[in-house]
């Protein structure tokens, strides 16, 4: 009998022991549980503690009803995470409180909101579903053309256009000197797609030194240039070009040069070009013009830019009957190999100073498009810059190409032309530092190509020629700092 009240302690523990592991549970419940039978009763909790807990069972006391509907119809209705089922659905006996509420269907943009429960209240929502938003990848052929979707302006080429709603979208994109275009994309909703598009170059098509040529011939030349891919021909007649001239207070007569066949033009012509591509919004101009040499006529292409003061000469003799037609095929050959889009990989070759003008043309309005121009790419780029004197702009090109990102190769093929810009600066003792380098680290640099000369054999020729001139006083070409590279 002694032991009783310990057996009585020990129930007593369990009872409470079970309690708690009932209120432990973890259940998530929107509906009440019934009512539990009377616990032993339990330690009194301090007074704030119960404060608490009746406050927050008088907020939670109740129940309410939720009523949802949606538009579309169907929708998948969560409360904090519980799934109630379809709309349009109705549940009872929820406990008063606060919830969040997600609304989900396929190719709608999500809703979620907070809602209250309250006592014996009804609660209804009628939720319309926004359509989901996608994305359009738009790209362009040259990049950085502007991009405007639906009239606003929206980035810059390659870019990717987020928060898009389902439908036909107008998307245009417009570069300067380039055919603005536009194009009409469905998406839907809550998809993705992808827009590629060449931009056309707009070329001025000089009439003026064709004058002489048979209608045949003239109609020939314009419809195979007119034919290359990505080119929009802007035909422009003497007249107009005088117009243009007069508009812009310059002398009408000062189109001459355009039927010369300059080989070079001066400052002035190039004034007057200018005004006529940027008139025209154009970046390139072509004139033909026929001549006759030995007997033979000859039909000859002369491409000009605003950024080169040398234009190029292609020309076509004619003896016989297709000779026309092959030179055209030849001169689109080299339009369109220059005119392809880099691969990204970086090229050995070169275009030597030495090569037609047509090319360094190409080089100055086409490089810098591309998206990884090679190494290559650059030293032409240089060569074009050098070649129209321009020193500052050819070095920079040179850099680019000197970049450790670069082969060793082709870096040694950049500091020996880097070298030869130093020379006609003056400034002899960077150029004999760019004839070392090469010499010391790149012994197997070629220029052109890869199976082209050898450049440090030249580089050492032309630094013992500059010593015999008695322009360096050191010899350069030596490995080391010794006494006998210092001259006696």
């Amino acid at each position: 009998m002694k032991k009783l009240p310990a057996i009585a302690a020990c129930i007593l523990l369990l009872a409470s022991s079970a309690t708690a592991f009932a209120d432990a549970s973890g259940m998530a419940s929107f509906f009440p549980a019934a009512p539990a039978g009377p616990t032993a009763a339990a330690k009194p909790a301090p007074l704030e503690n119960l404060s608490i807990k009746r406050a927050a069972a008088k907020s939670a006391a109740g129940e309410g009803v939720l009523a949802c509907s949606s538009d579309p119809a169907g929708a998948d209705v969560f409360l904090d995470g519980v799934s109630l089922g379809e709309a349009p659905l109705r549940k009872e006996h929820i406990k008063a409180g606060t919830y969040r509420i997600v609304l989900m269907e396929r190719g709608y943009e999500n809703s979620t909101e907070e809602i209250t429960i309250k006592k014996d209240v009804t609660l209804t929502i009628d939720e319309k579903l926004a359509p989901a938003r996608g994305s359009i990848t738009v790209q362009s052929q040259p990049r950085g053309a502007s991009v405007y979707l639906d009239g606003v302006e929206s980035g810059v080429t390659p870019v990717t256009l987020s928060q898009v709603s389902g439908g036909s979208h107008r998307i245009a994109l417009t570069k300067e000197y380039f055919e603005p275009d536009e194009i009409r994309e469905t998406l839907q909703a809550g998809g993705s797609g992808a827009v590629r598009v060449r931009l056309k170059r707009r070329l001025l098509f000089l009439t003026v030194g064709a004058l002489n040529i048979p209608p045949s011939a003239a109609q020939e030349t314009k419809a195979a240039i007119g034919g290359l891919e990505g080119i929009r021909l802007i035909p422009a007649s003497i007249g107009k070009l005088q117009d243009i001239l007069r508009s812009r207070e310059l002398d009408p007569s000062s189109i001459e040069f355009l039927k010369s066949g300059k080989r070079r033009l001066s400052l002035e012509d190039s004034a007057v070009l200018s005004s006529l591509l940027e008139q025209e919004r154009a970046e390139l101009a072509l004139s033909v013009s026929e001549s006759r040499a030995g007997g033979v006529n000859i039909v000859s292409l002369s491409l000009y830019s605003a950024r080169s003061y040398i234009p190029d000469m292609f020309d076509i003799p004619c003896k016989n009957e297709g000779d026309l037609a092959a030179g055209l095929k030849k001169f689109i050959g080299q339009w369109e190999a220059q005119d392809k889009p880099s691969s990204g990989k970086p090229s050995e070759a070169e275009a030597a100073p030495e090569d037609g003008g047509y090319l360094f043309n190409l080089a100055l309005t086409r490089i810098p498009e591309k998206g990884h121009p090679g190494c290559g790419e650059f030293i032409t780029l240089g060569n074009a810059f050098s070649r129209t004197g321009d020193y500052t702009d050819a070095l920079k090109a040179y850099g680019k190409a000197v970049s450790p990102a670069r082969s060793g190769i082709c870096r040694g093929t950049a500091l020996y032309r880097m070298a030869g810009v130093y020379e006609k600066m003056g400034r002899w003792t960077d150029a004999a530092s760019s004839y070392r380098e090469l010499c010391i680290l790149y012994p197997d640099a070629t220029l052109v190509s890869s199976a082209g000369p050898k450049a440090a054999p030249l580089a050492k020729a032309r630094l013992k020629d500059l010593f015999k001139l008695g322009i360096l006083k050191e010899r350069w070409w030596r490995n080391g700092d010794d006494k006998q590279g210092q001259a006696k």
